[in-house]
């Protein structure tokens, strides 16, 4: 029963986090303005976009910030590991003595 219900859970739990994304992709597709009712399939939101110049910044800054948030990120989470990983010492050796 309990395995069931975590099952259950875990559906409900992804139903709810990826249905807004799905809606959210195929209205953006939309040929009216109106995000209840879908007229058509358009490209017309995306050539806008493709067409403002400040989205495009937009668009531009959020990539390179996730890109130097990965690089920082993975620096620090591999000098951590490195640490975590010591003999307990405090200090590592380059080769062990037998």
């Amino acid at each position: 029963m309990k395995k069931i219900f975590s099952k259950c859970y875990l559906a409900l739990l992804m139903v709810f986090f990826y249905l807004p994304i799905l809606y959210t992709i195929v209205f953006s597709f939309n040929d009216s303005k109106s995000l209840t009712v879908f007229k058509g399939f358009s490209l017309r939101w995306y050539e806008r976009m493709f067409e403002s110049r400040p989205m495009m910044e937009a668009i531009w800054y959020t990539f390179l910030i996730a890109i130097l948030a990965t690089v920082i990120s993975t620096i620090v989470g591999t000098i951590a590991a490195i640490g975590l990983s010591g003999d307990g010492s405090g200090q590592q050796s380059l080769y062990h003595e037998s």
